[in-house]
């Protein structure tokens, strides 16, 4: 994947003539099974989003493991963060374990827990989610979300991804709903 960019103090966040290099984006990912196992390795690179931290770069590499016997699957992965695009710079490892199980071909339930450690500092996180779905038809399904972020320290994670709190406050989000795709 590759994106030109954007900088975000410009409205609209349009690109910058001449500049490409500002909010520019690249990812790169593979993934291979071989009977019940699967593995996922991935890349991706972001520049700061405008004109002052065009030069700034935010470097993620994951990899995952998956296996699956019926109706049951698990899950376990890593992430490794680097980063001058926050300040202070950041570097932090994230790991999770998880799994599914399908009651029945049109009822799944998924849990997880994730933990971020930040290298420079004790402000680390747990998250914790469930999600359950419910297919009515083909194209619709019923689905109920949870989550919790136990964060420590000065941490600001928040149970949406790419959304804050205020350090060292836990956080629990809910939603439920109905999905029809079209």
């Amino acid at each position: 994947m590759y994106s030109a960019g954007y900088d975000a103090t410009i409205a609209n966040g349009s690109e910058v003539p001449g500049n490409p290099r500002i909010g520019q984006e690249v990812s790169a990912g593979t993934s291979y099974t071989i009977g019940k196992l699967g593995m996922v390795l991935a890349y991706d690179q972001r520049r700061g989003t405008s004109g002052a931290s065009a030069g700034n770069l935010e470097r993620r590499y994951a990899t995952g493991l998956l296996w699956t016997d019926g109706a049951f699957t698990a899950t376990a992965g890593y992430r490794f963060l680097q980063g001058t695009i926050a300040t202070p710079s950041l570097r932090a490892h994230l790991y999770w374990i998880g799994g599914s199980y399908n009651f029945t071909p049109v009822f799944v339930v998924r849990a997880g827990v994730y933990r971020t450690d930040r290298r420079d500092s004790s402000n680390d996180a747990m998250s914790y989610a469930l999600a359950i779905a419910y297919t009515l038809s083909k194209r619709t399904d019923l689905y109920l979300n949870a989550s919790f972020m136990d964060n420590k320290g000065a941490s600001t994670l928040g149970v949406v991804n790419g959304g804050s709190v205020a350090p060292g406050v836990d956080q629990t989000g809910v939603v439920a709903g109905i999905r029809h795709i079209f």
